[in-house]
């Protein structure tokens, strides 16, 4: 096994992950400031409401 080809391995993978993280925070900066402050909290609650739509409890099964 050629152990020489590692530290090249971590090392690109190294640079991926800090050129992706860079890259979303430029998208998510360039996005925000598109569509406005307001719109994206909009769509925050919207998300926010699709993914933990359980918050509030059913009342027609608590009258059972």
């Amino acid at each position: 096994m050629n152990t020489d080809a590692r530290p090249l391995h971590y090392a690109t993978f190294g640079i991926g992950v800090v050129l992706g993280s860079a890259l979303g925070l430029v998208l998510g900066l360039v996005l925000m400031l598109w569509l406005g402050t307001d719109t994206m909290r909009a769509m925050q609650r919207r998300v926010h409401r699709w993914l933990y739509h359980n918050e509030r409890p059913n009342l027609k099964l608590f009258m059972q």
